[in-house]
């Protein structure tokens, strides 16, 4: 049996855990490529198009069409699918 008092103090010490980043969590293919967005722009700068991006990410099990990378690129939302219009 556990008291009370180790209750409440296990409790604390649960609330007061540190953070932790889980690095082998996977992730959505959108949330991937918000956090790829800095380092696709800096391709970019450095002479990089949509397509050569596109195949650095499919290279890394990311595949992304060069038309999403170009949309993205321009800080442009990603048209919704048919689908998902509700048509």
């Amino acid at each position: 049996m556990i008291t009370v008092q180790k209750i409440n103090d296990l409790a604390k010490k649960m609330k007061s855990a540190p953070k932790v980043e889980n690095q082998n969590r996977r992730v959505a293919k959108d949330e991937a490529l918000q956090k790829l967005l800095p380092a696709m722009k800096a391709m970019h700068a450095n002479g990089y198009d949509a397509e050569q991006i596109a195949t650095t990410l499919a290279d890394a099990g990311l595949k992304v069409s060069a038309r999403t990378v170009a949309r993205m690129l321009r800080g442009k939302p990603e048209p919704r699918r048919q689908a998902e219009q509700g048509a």
